[in-house]
């Protein structure tokens, strides 16, 4: 609903991984301007190959969201799916999820390190009633919506996914 109406929206996709949240926005609305921003390069090479592969035209950056990197004027929607997985959780994860590389899953202490820093940092790139959108894990939502309210972004909800777990979490600079 965040892009409807608006005539060539612009949205920065931070922790873009394999592009799959950028690449199917603008596969949904083509008159978007997508830009995703991703750090690692073994990364950027499925991004590449995704955005190929699904013909979007999307603009695809390296560069490192915690050196605020990636953000050019103001968007209208800003979505993550940033690393969440706190350190003592990392220790313990399950064999089939160790395929991923650590930096697309290490978190922090607490598994919020970069909600705090996305939030805070990017919000100045936020255009007036836009959105920033997380991805968040499991048992995560109440502190990333209290991340958001903290940093003074309004209408702050969470969204389930279809497994009935809060995995969507959103505010909106005003």
């Amino acid at each position: 609903d965040t892009l409807k109406g608006k005539e060539n929206p612009r949205v920065l996709d931070l922790c873009a991984g394999t592009g799959c949240i950028g690449i199917t926005i603008k596969g949904e609305c083509l008159a978007c301007d997508v830009t995703l921003v991703e750090k690692y390069e073994e990364a950027l090479n499925y991004t590449t190959k995704n955005a190929l592969h699904n013909n979007a035209d999307v603009k695809i950056i390296q560069g490192d969201v915690l050196n605020t990197e990636g953000a050019d004027g103001l968007y209208d929607l800003i979505v993550s799916n940033p690393p969440y997985i706190t350190d003592e959780d990392m220790k313990k994860l399950q064999p089939e999820v160790q395929f991923e590389p650590a930096t697309a899953l290490e978190g922090g202490e607490d598994g919020l390190k970069f909600y705090r820093h996305i939030a805070k940092e990017y919000k100045k790139h936020i255009a007036p009633n836009g959105v920033l959108a997380f991805e968040v894990g499991i048992g995560e939502a109440n502190a990333v919506a209290e991340i958001l309210t903290q940093n003074g972004y309004q209408n702050v909800g969470v969204k389930k996914d279809y497994c009935d777990v809060d995995r969507v979490v959103f505010g909106t600079v005003i």
